[in-house]
């Protein structure tokens, strides 16, 4: 009898003990660099959700003499913890960008991928 009132007063004490909310493990930290491939998303702490849609690659093919160099520009659905809004960025021209209190900054990309850098004000 001892026992099990002991063992249910050890369960009630370290149920108690639990966190109301727990980080999620795969979530992603703000001012962290993120590859995103197309058709994937990348979920940051907060819960905000940062959706790659497509990649135009107008960039100057190798071999052809062109004007002007191109560029890869991507776009983006932002999602998650605020209202569904698209967010364009690209490697040569507006590679930054801000929805509300979240600024987006584009590393780097290529024809599959995209890495971004959000960081969000407090």
């Amino acid at each position: 009898m001892k026992k099990t009132f002991l063992a249910l007063s050890m369960l009630a004490v370290l149920s108690g003990c639990r966190t109301a909310a727990v980080e999620d493990e795969n979530s992603i930290a703000f001012g962290s660099s993120v590859t995103i491939e197309v058709k994937q998303s990348a979920v940051f702490e907060d819960g905000l959700v940062l959706t790659l849609v497509s990649i135009d690659d107008s960039r100057c093919a190798e071999g052809v003499q062109c004007i002007w160099e191109g560029d890869l520009s991507t776009v983006f659905e932002v999602s998650g913890t605020l209202n569904s809004q698209e967010l364009r960025m690209g490697t040569s021209r507006t590679s930054t960008g801000s929805i509300e209190n979240y600024r987006f900054s584009l590393d780097d990309a290529d024809e599959t991928s995209a890495t971004v850098i959000v960081n969000k004000a407090e």
